[in-house]
């Protein structure tokens, strides 16, 4: 006997358990599906969500229903689910979640009520007001249900996320918020990737969920710390933007977990948080939000500070790729503004520091992003603003510490090669005379300077201009024999990939 939409309205009025699970039976016939047991033997379960072939009939009997029948389905619906949902949570506060699942009979209306409003979304009927009242609610007690009933739950948030995404209603919030926090909590418990593609669908809750009266703010910002230094989050495109959302609910609290997290791990995290950080604060710029912008400022000094006295190699390796993300930006002026006010008051404080250590790391810092200069500046300001800096790298040239000669010259080259159009033939002459009266070790540096300018074509002219100095390098006072062959040796691998790179 084909199932009819009066079957359902009956079983609904009657409130009949029996009848209800003979119509998803009935309607459900043909969809059963194979799951496997602990004991490694597949059996066949009955599930009213898993679509068959042969058609859905339980869908297709409510095609028959007018609209003044389905609203008052709903309205009868809405009251058991209520009944039942309070039932289970009451039930769930005295025995073990088995238990409350097994004295639930209603479970079957609560599925029901999933069933008919994701029918009706799909179908793109009308939603009435008493169903919308119901979703609201079933995302509200969400948390009240049982976790033995997660298959429950996880069909109650699709449908929620179903009614964010129609689209049909302005604070759709109310429909999910509870569901986005659930979910996240799934992702994180089960390391679940698919799981992150909903909640990237529905991140614009994220900044809402923080302030709403019904959660635990306290609660939420936890779970969004765990989500912040998550390798499921990190790994993944979709999981990085859900972070950077969630770094602006509450920038102080959410840096100092990834700040805490990143001193403590050896897996290198640089670039994604370079990206997650600057995507946050280009954002609060863009939104005008100058409270979190400059929160978010004052963790770039805090990164900064913490590179300067690092006494880690790989940590200061990975925060230099951490600023590198904002290097690569600064032709946008607001981001060349923010890098020079950060420099002009970090890195020239800590240049003259009597620890040698934090002089080498402050110099690096320095030279991986010298020439710090905005691409809008004319010719007059641009002679300006390289001048001071030009002066600092003459005095790092005469510091003590070799290590920081080396920082200094390679990063110098490096700089040469990437922006050769700033240094003019005086400039490179300038220094050349300092490079000469250096040390040999200083000297030998040089030449690794000069492989890294010649993997550019563009520098072939300032090269023409420096290697008539090579000779004076090598030739230069306090060489021993080997030491001048050795820099002869350079020199011919160095012509020679010069006159090989001149031909192309």
């Amino acid at each position: 006997m084909e199932l009819s939409g009066k079957d359902i309205i009956k079983a609904i009025k009657q409130e009949d358990y029996g009848r209800l699970d003979e119509i998803f039976q009935d309607a459900s016939s043909h969809r059963g599906v194979k799951r496997r047991r602990a004991s490694g033997r597949e059996e066949k379960i009955f599930d009213p969500f898993h679509t068959g072939k042969r058609g859905d009939k339980f869908v297709r009997a409510l095609e028959d229903l007018t609209k003044p029948e389905l609203d008052e389905m709903w309205a009868d619906l809405s009251k058991i689910v209520s009944k039942t949902i309070e039932t289970m949570h009451s039930l769930n506060k005295n025995c073990s979640n088995k238990t409350a699942m097994t004295r639930c009979p209603g479970i079957q209306f609560i599925n029901l009520a999933v069933k008919l409003g994701i029918s009706i979304l799909e179908k793109g009927w009308e939603v009435c007001q008493e169903m919308m009242f119901t979703v609201v609610y079933l995302n509200i007690t969400l948390m009240k249900i049982p976790n033995s009933l997660d298959s429950l739950k996880d069909r109650i948030v699709n449908l929620c996320e179903k009614m964010f995404h129609s689209g049909l209603f302005e604070e759709r919030h109310r429909f999910t918020y509870n569901s986005v926090i659930y979910l996240i909590k799934k992702t994180l418990n089960n390391n679940s990737e698919t799981d992150i593609m909903r909640i990237h669908a529905l991140r614009s809750l994220i900044p809402e969920i923080v302030g709403m009266q019904e959660v635990d703010a306290n609660e939420v910002i936890n779970i969004f710390k765990k989500c912040a230094i998550s390798r499921l989050f990190l790994s993944k495109p979709e999981g990085r933007t859900i972070i950077t959302l969630m770094l602006q609910t509450d920038v102080q609290e959410m840096h100092n977990v990834i700040k805490n997290k990143w001193q403590t791990t050896r897996e290198t995290r640089g670039k994604i948080y370079g990206k997650i950080y600057y995507d946050a604060w280009s954002y609060a710029m863009d939104k005008n939000n100058t409270d979190i912008a400059k929160m978010l400022h004052k963790c770039l000094d805090d990164f900064f500070l913490m590179a300067i006295h690092s006494r880690k190699r790989l940590l200061l390796l990975d925060l230099r790729k951490f600023f590198t993300y904002f290097y690569s930006k600064i032709h946008l002026s607001n981001v060349y503004k923010m890098l020079d006010c950060l420099y002009t008051r970090v890195v020239f404080y800590h240049i003259t520091n009597l620890d040698g250590r934090i002089r080498a790391n402050t110099a690096q810092l320095f030279v991986d992003a010298f020439p710090l200069y905005s691409h809008d500046m004319s010719i007059a300001e641009l002679h300006s603003q390289l001048s001071e800096q030009m002066l600092l790298i003459k005095d790092l040239l005469k510091d003590k510490l070799p290590r920081i000669r080396k920082i200094i010259i390679l990063g110098l080259c490096t700089a040469m090669s990437n922006h050769w159009r700033v240094f003019n033939e005086d400039i490179l002459v300038t220094y050349f005379k300092i490079f000469v009266n250096s040390s040999a070790y200083d000297r030998l540096v040089v030449y690794e300077g000069f492989n890294v300018m010649l993997e550019n074509p563009d520098m072939l002219r300032n090269l023409q201009i420096l290697f008539p100095a090579l000779s004076a390098l090598s030739m230069g006072g306090n060489l021993s024999d080997a030491q001048k062959k050795a820099f002869s040796k350079k020199v011919f691998q160095i012509l020679g990939k010069f006159l090989k790179a001149k031909r192309r």
